[in-house]
């Protein structure tokens, strides 16, 4: 794993992410990573411009989220598109291929069920701001690595 100069841990775990285009419209590559959410187990991109985990309908249907259970409403500007939906605390763990895994509570976006949803093929992502705030990461682009771990408050 990665160490600070002094010798103290940076990050207790790393997984390979793919570097590949988000969905079949996307001209660009994104890092994707494979993660944990509850005990469903999928991708996501990493975006360090959003809020959030933002999850895929298909994922907020497999983890049987309700919007009236969520903690408020919330819109959010997705690809352009201005999609409704609910906030959520659940667990997210980053999957280490080597060293620990890494569980944290997040605030999840959960688009509100719409069948004329601009959502089509797009991934879930991995924002900064209220869900990877909370912990260490870095990236090795040579290697295709993630590095990533708690915060230890010293």
């Amino acid at each position: 794993m990665l160490r600070l100069a002094d010798g103290q841990v940076f990050t207790s775990g790393r997984c390979s992410y793919r570097f590949r285009p988000a969905s079949e419209a996307d001209l660009s590559h994104r890092i994707v990573l494979p993660i944990q959410v509850e005990q469903i187990e999928t991708e996501a991109v990493l975006d360090t411009g959003a809020m959030y985990l933002i999850c895929t309908p298909e994922l907020a249907s497999l983890l049987n989220l309700d919007p009236q259970d969520g903690m408020m409403a919330d819109r959010l500007r997705i690809r352009g598109h201005p999609i409704q939906g609910t906030l959520h605390r659940l667990t997210l763990t980053l999957l280490a291929s080597e060293g620990d895994d890494c569980a944290l509570e997040v605030t999840a976006f959960v688009p509100d069920p719409d069948p004329l949803s601009q959502w089509d093929s797009l991934p879930a992502f991995l924002g900064v701001q209220n869900c990877l705030d909370g912990i260490r990461f870095a990236v090795d682009p040579a290697q295709e690595q993630f590095y990533f771990g708690p915060v230890v408050w010293g």
